[in-house]
């Protein structure tokens, strides 16, 4: 079970795989420059905040949520984000 969405700007790929408890950053230009990002268990959902240097990942199975600088690909913070959080989105 994955989920993938491409950052608002186009320039990457990221890749959530729920059994694996990791999230993948790909270059959108060339999918073989992949970086492997640790996240809590049970990733699911992807969210790019309006800064436009990070995305957020959902994980359903702990209820955190996973912020990941696009920048340095890492994950830099994690917030509660409650039990059972599958889906997250900014208007």
């Amino acid at each position: 079970m994955h989920k993938l969405a491409f950052s608002p700007d186009g320039r990457h790929l990221v890749v959530t795989g729920y059994t694996s408890g990791n999230c993948w950053l790909i270059d959108a230009t060339d999918y073989r420059r992949q970086t492997l990002v640790p996240v809590a268990k049970g990733p699911m959902g992807l969210a790019f905040p309006p800064d436009g240097e990070s995305v957020i990942v959902t994980s359903h199975d702990s209820g955190l949520l996973t912020r990941i600088d696009l920048a340095a690909k890492r994950a830099v913070t994690a917030y509660d984000g409650g039990a059972g959080i599958e889906v997250l989105t900014f208007y």
